[in-house]
C-alpha cells in the first residue's frame, strides 16, 4: 500500500483500507508482510475503546507512568527540549548528508512514532527485565507481556514475530527479542536478551543505516561472540544457471516505493536497493543471503518456477 500522510484520522484512514488502489497478493494468512498502514489500525482500536486520542491514551496510560520525560508523539514538542538531535538524509545526487526537519508521520506514528532517547528506552525495557519495576509502573500480567515475543508468524528460517516484537528463538542458544524502525533522518532498533537481562539500544539520526547491524554486532559482543557472527550458518551451495534466472529481476513494495534489483555480473549475483549495491550467496536454491550483512531474501516460486515475490526483511516485494 501507497504511503498517504496527508490522510486526517482514522476515519480517513479506513476509508483508504477499504477503499484503496491495492491487491491482495495471497490469501490472509498464507504469508507474512509488515504493513505499517494496517498496523495503525491498532490506534483505531484504542481510540473507539478508550474514548481517548491515541497520542493521550498512551502518553497518559505508558509514558508518564514510567517516567519517560524525553520521549514524545508531538514533533513541536521537540523544541522545549535541549540537547535534541538533528536528523540528515543522504541526498544522492550531490553525495552528502542534508539535514531535515523532524517529520510529522500523522496517522503512522502508531506504528513507531515517539521521539525518545536511549536512556528513556533503556527506562522502558525495565518492563521485560525488572518484574518490580512491572508491578509498581505498568502492572501487566507476565503471560500476556511474553507474547509480544512469543513466535506466532515465521518471518524466515531463524526468526519469527509475535504481536509487535521480532524474535530468534535460539541464536547460540539464546534469546534476541527486538524491533527496528526508521523514519526520515531516522533510523533505529530497540531489543533485549532475556536470559541475560541485556538491552540495547541503537538510535541513529540518519536515515538508511544499518541500526540492525550494530545492533547484532553488540549483541555478539555482549554474547562473547565474534563480532561478525551471522544468524545464518553458512552454508556452500551452488546455483545453477536456471536457478538463477528464475530470481533475478526488480521487485517492489508500494510502501515507500522501494525497488530491489537483482541482477547477475560475472557469474555473481547482487542486489541494488536504496542506492547500494551488494554481493549475495546462495544459500539454497530460493534463498540468498547478503554477504555483507548476513541477511536472508526467501524467494516464492509460481507454478512455472518464476519468482513472484522476495521477502526482504519484514516485508513482501513483488516481481514488477
Amino acid at each position: 500500500m501507497r504511503r498517504c500522510v496527508q490522510l486526517d484520522g482514522f476515519d480517513e484512514h479506513l476509508d483508504y483500507l477499504r477503499n484503496g488502489d491495492y491487491e491482495l497478493f495471497a490469501e490472509p494468512g498464507d504469508y507474512f508482510s509488515y504493513c505499517n498502514d494496517t498496523f495503525l489500525l491498532l490506534g483505531a482500536i484504542i481510540e473507539k475503546v478508550s474514548g481517548q486520542s491515541y497520542r493521550t491514551y498512551v502518553t497518559e496510560k505508558l509514558l508518564k507512568p514510567l517516567g519517560l520525560t524525553r520521549s514524545t508523539y508531538d514533533v513541536d514538542h521537540l523544541e522545549r527540549f535541549d540537547n535534541v538531535s538533528i536528523p540528515y538524509v543522504y541526498n544522492k545526487e550531490k553525495n552528502h548528508q542534508e539535514a531535515v526537519a523532524w517529520p510529522k508521520l500523522g496517522n503512522y506514528e502508531v506504528g513507531g512514532g515517539i521521539r525518545s532517547t536511549a536512556v528513556d528506552l533503556i527506562t522502558y525495557s525495565r518492563l521485560y527485565t525488572d518484574p518490580s519495576f512491572r508491578k509498581a509502573r505498568f502492572p501487566i500480567r507476565e503471560r500476556v507481556l511474553k507474547s509480544m515475543w512469543r513466535p506466532l508468524i515465521e518471518v524466515n528460517d531463524f526468526s519469527s514475530y509475535g504481536y509487535a516484537l521480532q524474535v530468534v528463538s535460539n541464536y547460540e542458544g539464546k534469546t534476541l527479542v527486538g524491533h527496528g524502525g526508521s523514519q526520515p533522518g531516522v533510523s533505529s532498533y530497540f531489543g533485549f536478551i532475556p536470559e541475560e537481562d541485556t538491552v540495547i539500544v541503537v538510535l541513529l539520526n540518519c536515515s538508511d543505516a544499518p541500526a540492525d547491524d550494530l545492533w547484532r554486532a553488540i549483541a555478539n559482543v555482549a554474547l562473547d561472540l565474534p563480532l561478525e557472527q551471522s544468524m545464518i550458518e553458512e552454508t556452500e551451495y551452488t546455483m545453477i544457471d536456471e536457478e538463477k534466472k528464475r530470481l533475478l529481476g526488480v521487485y517492489y513494495v508500494r510502501e515507500g516505493n522501494t525497488e530491489a534489483h537483482i541482477t547477475e555480473e560475472s557469474d555473481r549475483l547482487a542486489i541494488t536497493m536504496d542506492g547500494r549495491k551488494l554481493s549475495l550467496r546462495a544459500e539454497n536454491a530460493t534463498t540468498l543471503v547478503i554477504e555483507e550483512t548476513g541477511k536472508p531474501l526467501t524467494f516464492y516460486l509460481s507454478e512455472d518456477g518464476i519468482a513472484w515475490g522476495v521477502r526482504v526483511g519484514l516485508r513482501m516485494f513483488l516481481r514488477k
